[in-house]
C-alpha cells in the first residue's frame, strides 16, 4: 500500500522520511562508538547491519504509512541524524524475537551524529514526533527504551512526559523503558507544521 510521505518542519528543523540515499551518513553514525553506546544495544554496527535497520526503517513507511525520519537543519539541509515512530521489530543485538511473542509497541526512537549532541536538536524532534503519532496516526501509546547511563535521553524522555515502566521488557530487563499515553501527552508552543509530499 502507497502512502504519502509527511515531513514535519520544527523551529530549527526539517523531519523527512528516511531513504536508501541515507544509508551513508547513518553508516558514519552507527560505526561511531561514543554514538552507539547511548543506544539501547550498545553496540557499533557494520554498513550491511545499518542497511539492514535503514532498510526497514524505509519500508515501514510504505507497509506502515508512519515511520521514521531523516533529522535535517532546515538552514543547511545536513542530516544530523533521526527520529520517529516504528513498530518494535527483530534486530541484530537488540530486540529478540521471544520479547515479540506477545505482540508489540510503536516505539519512538532517535539518536544523532555527534556534531549535533547539546543543541537541543533531540528534544525537538522527538517532541514533533510523539505529536505526530498521536495527532495524525492515533497511537493509544509510544513506548521508548535507552541505555541505562543515558541520562540525557531519560532527561528528554521524562520532559516530554514519558514515564518508566518496569512491565516493558523489550530489549531485557536491564534497559530502561518508557511509556506514555495519548491523554498524557501535553501540546506547548513549539513551531510545528506538517508537510504532505
Amino acid at each position: 500500500m502507497k502512502h504519502s510521505l509527511p515531513e514535519i518542519e520544527t523551529h530549527r528543523l526539517r523531519l523527512r522520511p528516511m531513504t536508501s540515499g541515507d544509508l551513508p551518513p547513518l553508516a558514519r553514525m552507527f560505526a561511531d562508538p561514543d554514538v552507539m553506546r547511548y543506544l539501547p544495544t550498545g553496540e557499533s554496527r557494520s554498513v550491511e547491519e545499518t542497511e539492514v535497520e535503514l532498510n526497514y526503517m524505509v519500508d515501514h513507511w510504505q507497509q506502515r504509512g508512519f515511520g521514521v525520519w531523516a533529522i535535517t537543519l532546515k538552514d543547511t539541509g545536513e542530516f544530523a541524524g533521526y527520529c520517529g515512530l516504528q513498530y518494535l521489530h527483530e534486530e541484530p543485538g537488540g530486540v529478540s524475537a521471544e520479547a515479540l511473542q506477545g505482540g508489540t509497541d510503536v516505539e519512538v526512537v532517535a539518536g544523532l551524529a555527534k556534531p549535533y549532541w547539546q543543541q537541543g536538536i533531540a528534544p525537538e524532534a522527538t517532541r514533533a514526533a510523539l505529536r505526530y503519532g498521536f495527532e495524525a496516526v492515533r497511537l493509544a501509546r509510544i513506548v521508548a527504551a535507552i541505555h541505562p547511563d543515558n541520562d540525557a535521553s531519560r532527561h528528554i524522555l521524562q520532559s516530554m512526559g514519558m514515564k518508566s515502566d518496569d512491565t516493558i521488557c523489550y530489549y531485557g530487563d536491564d534497559v530502561p523503558h518508557f511509556v506514555i499515553c495519548h491523554d498524557e501527552f501535553r501540546l506547548d508552543d513549539s513551531f510545528y507544521r506538517v508537510h504532505s509530499a
